[in-house]
Protein backbone atom coordinates (compact mmCIF):
# COMPACT_ATOMS: atom_id res chain seq x y z
CA UNK A 1 0.00 0.00 0.00
CA UNK A 2 1.45 3.21 -1.13
CA UNK A 3 1.74 5.60 1.55
CA UNK A 4 -0.91 9.22 0.80
CA UNK A 5 1.08 12.22 0.70
CA UNK A 6 0.62 15.63 2.85
CA UNK A 7 -0.12 17.07 -0.88
CA UNK A 8 -2.66 14.76 -1.61
CA UNK A 9 -4.69 15.09 1.29
CA UNK A 10 -4.31 18.54 0.78
CA UNK A 11 -5.60 18.83 -2.61
CA UNK A 12 -8.48 16.63 -1.65
CA UNK A 13 -9.32 18.71 1.00
CA UNK A 14 -9.35 22.00 -1.24
CA UNK A 15 -12.41 20.23 -2.76
CA UNK A 16 -14.60 21.25 0.30
CA UNK A 17 -15.80 24.67 0.15
CA UNK A 18 -16.49 26.67 3.02
CA UNK A 19 -21.02 26.99 2.92
CA UNK A 20 -20.57 30.92 3.45
CA UNK A 21 -17.24 31.94 2.46
CA UNK A 22 -17.70 29.89 -0.78
CA UNK A 23 -13.78 29.45 -1.31
CA UNK A 24 -12.28 26.04 -0.06
CA UNK A 25 -10.91 25.19 3.12
CA UNK A 26 -7.68 24.83 2.68
CA UNK A 27 -7.09 28.79 1.39
CA UNK A 28 -8.89 29.42 4.39
CA UNK A 29 -6.84 28.39 6.89
CA UNK A 30 -9.11 25.84 8.55
CA UNK A 31 -6.94 23.04 8.30
CA UNK A 32 -5.36 23.21 11.25
CA UNK A 33 -3.72 19.74 11.12
CA UNK A 34 -2.90 16.36 8.79
CA UNK A 35 -1.46 13.47 10.06
CA UNK A 36 -0.48 10.64 8.21
CA UNK A 37 0.06 7.29 10.00
CA UNK A 38 2.67 4.59 8.87
CA UNK A 39 -0.67 2.34 7.87
CA UNK A 40 -1.31 5.26 5.72
CA UNK A 41 -5.04 6.14 7.89
CA UNK A 42 -5.14 10.25 7.57
CA UNK A 43 -6.23 12.33 10.50
CA UNK A 44 -7.42 15.49 10.00
CA UNK A 45 -8.66 18.33 12.28
CA UNK A 46 -10.80 21.15 10.67
CA UNK A 47 -11.25 24.62 12.27
CA UNK A 48 -14.88 25.88 12.15
CA UNK A 49 -14.78 29.56 13.45
CA UNK A 50 -16.47 32.71 12.63
CA UNK A 51 -15.45 35.99 11.96
CA UNK A 52 -16.42 39.26 13.61
CA UNK A 53 -19.56 40.13 12.53
CA UNK A 54 -20.00 37.01 10.14
CA UNK A 55 -22.80 34.59 10.56
CA UNK A 56 -21.53 31.04 12.41
CA UNK A 57 -20.28 28.23 9.69
CA UNK A 58 -22.73 25.55 10.12
CA UNK A 59 -20.50 22.56 10.87
CA UNK A 60 -22.16 19.77 9.09
CA UNK A 61 -22.42 21.12 5.69
CA UNK A 62 -18.69 21.10 5.96
CA UNK A 63 -18.19 17.55 7.61
CA UNK A 64 -20.69 16.30 4.73
CA UNK A 65 -18.55 17.61 2.34
CA UNK A 66 -15.35 15.72 3.88
CA UNK A 67 -17.47 12.54 3.75
CA UNK A 68 -18.30 13.01 0.32
CA UNK A 69 -14.64 13.87 -0.18
CA UNK A 70 -13.10 10.63 1.56
CA UNK A 71 -16.02 8.67 -0.49
CA UNK A 72 -14.61 9.66 -3.61
CA UNK A 73 -11.35 9.21 -3.06
CA UNK A 74 -10.38 7.20 0.23
CA UNK A 75 -6.44 6.97 -0.66
CA UNK A 76 -5.37 10.20 -2.64
CA UNK A 77 -2.11 9.60 -3.94
CA UNK A 78 0.70 11.59 -5.33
Amino acid sequence: MTQPTHDAVMEALARVIDPELHRPITDLGMVSSVDIAEDGVVSVEVLLAALAGAPVVDGRQVVADLDTVIDQDPEPRA
